[in-house]
């Protein structure tokens, strides 16, 4: 049968006179080692209580101590284990007059009454928390095992840290009058040096000097340097006491706190490191937007609370942190895609502002005052999707998505107002600016070679753009073009000049029409066909009556 190893925990209580402003941390140890789980550990426990909790809860019980209950512990490698169960002697306060509730036990001083060694309270329910007491019902009850336990080892706790209203001098001279009570009921104790995560140097020196007193020095008591808080050497305390109490020859190495700590806190750091890299497996970033799964649905077709990494993250950081990285890793995700979707959209953007500023206007413009009109051009909405519409589409999906999706399936086409507030939008403005006013610059220049083209005689209908360049040269209009585009404005202005002097040329001929039809009259008859040759004289009579006529010049 496995053996069960009771301990209680003592250390200064009652009233705020003798133990300051709050307690040496007696329960938040109880707390850490029977209920170590993050979402079991309360920081804030009962020390004031109503008489009513005080007579009628089972929990109290009419005492002053709790009955924490049981945890079992491994003492070895070898698979060596006993039960541990967690008494703690205390001293509950009158809400009313802050004096040490009548009672039983009260008959005694706590220096006296904390060292008792047999323990007997009917029916008394296992503690867990404060707002138990009236609720007993709606929390586990478990009861005393017949109602009564024998103590085999001690724990004191000694408060490492600075106390308003108790001083380390009050606190040694407490201490030294319980534990010379404790060593008189030769059951063994260990002493822990709480709440090291918050230590005041004097808190060493003091228990230094306590230990050094005559009555203990020869006792040898083991210091454990824990911290309830922060789960640091708890465990390592209990099974060290649990050791006296067997007499076990099993020897523990006992880590001081800077030591345990830096172990707690790189096991802390691989156990996040470790869940995160299962929600990373589970829902990879890089398929976000086709497995979209909420929290619930993650714990349950993930089967999240069979996987061993999430276990130990909740067991150390809770279940409300479990979802807090599931945030930040559904927001990373939700960042990355939301991100990508817009870089793609980018290329869109020269054709918003064509459209919703006026050309005139952007060479002047800075990008938050472009911003601005966009943002209150009437078509804006035509353009753009209100603001988180995007991380909507991006969010996680409910169990019932399916069945909403059959209702909506109208697809959004327009660009997410999200776009405007990226970086990049600035810097898609200012290409956009720059191209527009290299345009610009270029119709510019186009215009001005154009106007020197029509300004230039040597540049008639047909002539090739090298026999009139030396005609040009020297004029900024032609020199600031690269020859390429002169070219292309030379065919251009050279099509349109020719079309031009086609059209005049025929005005030309209609405004003589008469010339042609007496010519057309004096040798209708000589011929058979409708077409016939005009005799050489008669083409020297067209061209002479013709000569003058810049039209007529001009095509021949």
């Amino acid at each position: 049968m496995q053996r069960t190893i009771t301990i209680s925990v003592i250390g200064v209580s009652g009233r705020e006179a003798v133990k300051g402003a709050k307690g040496v941390g007696k329960s938040l140890i109880c707390n850490r080692f029977v209920r170590g789980n993050f979402d079991d550990f309360f920081p804030e426990h009962c020390s004031v209580l109503s008489q009513t909790d005080f007579g009628g809860s089972p929990v109290i019980n009419n005492d002053h101590w709790l009955y924490w209950g049981e945890r079992q512990v491994s003492l070895d490698d070898a698979s060596s284990s006993v039960t541990i169960r967690v008494i703690e002697q205390t001293e509950f306060l009158d809400d009313e007059t802050y004096e040490p509730i009548a009672g039983p036990s009260t008959s005694e001083p706590y220096a006296k009454r904390c060292c008792q060694i047999r323990l007997e309270s009917r029916d008394k329910l296992m503690y867990i928390q404060k707002e138990q007491l009236g609720l007993e019902a709606e929390f586990d009850q478990h009861v005393l095992p017949d109602g009564k336990c024998t103590v085999d080892a001690f724990i004191y706790v000694f408060d490492a840290s600075r106390v308003e209203g108790r001083t380390f001098e009050s606190q040694c001279s407490s201490s030294a009058s319980i534990l010379s009570n404790v060593i008189k009921t030769k059951k063994p104790v260990v002493i822990a040096l709480s709440q090291m995560d918050i230590v005041d140097d004097e808190a060493r020196k003091a228990l230094h000097s306590l230990l050094s007193r005559k009555d203990l020095k020869s006792t040898h008591i083991t210091v454990v340097e824990v911290s309830a808080l922060m789960n640091v050497n708890v465990d390592e305390l209990f099974v060290v006491t649990a050791c006296a109490a067997l007499r076990s020859k099993l020897r523990l190495k006992i880590l001081s706190f800077s030591d345990a700590l830096k172990i707690v806190t790189d096991r802390n750091r691989d156990v996040r490191i470790a869940f995160t890299r299962l929600l990373h497996a589970l829902l990879p970033i890089e398929s976000w937007p086709s497995v979209r799964l909420s929290w619930s649905r993650l714990v349950s077709e993930r089967c999240l609370e069979r996987q061993p990494d999430y276990c130990n993250f909740v067991r150390i950081y809770g279940e409300a942190t479990a979802k807090k990285v599931y945030d930040a890793h559904v927001n990373e995700a939700r960042e990355h895609w939301m991100a990508a979707r817009l870089r793609a959209l980018l290329p869109n953007l020269p054709r918003v502002f064509s459209t919703l500023l006026d050309k005139s206007d952007v060479a002047q413009l800075s990008w938050p005052a472009a911003n601005h009109l966009i943002h209150s051009h009437p078509l804006f909405d035509e353009f753009f999707q209100p603001l988180g519409r995007l991380g909507k589409q991006l969010d996680p999906l409910p169990s019932d998505y399916e069945r909403r999706m059959s209702q909506s399936t109208m697809i959004d086409h327009r660009i997410p107002a999200e776009i405007l507030l990226r970086h990049e939008a600035r810097l898609a403005f200012e290409a956009y600016k720059q191209a527009l006013e290299t345009e610009q610059r270029k119709e510019r220049l186009e215009e001005e070679f154009e106007f020197l083209l029509s300004d230039t005689p040597q540049v008639t209908p047909g002539k090739p753009l090298q026999d009139v360049s030396i005609f040009l040269q020297g004029y900024s209009a032609y020199d600031a073009l690269p020859p390429s585009q002169a070219a292309m404005v030379y065919d251009r202005f050279q099509h349109d000049l020719l079309k031009r002097a086609e059209i005049e040329f025929r005005e030309c001929l209609l405004e003589n029409i008469e010339l042609f039809v007496d010519v057309v009259r004096s040798y209708r008859n000589e011929f058979d066909n409708e077409v016939f040759p005009i005799p050489e004289r008669e083409m020297l009579r067209i061209k002479e009556h013709l000569q003058d006529d810049f039209r007529y010049v001009g095509r021949s």
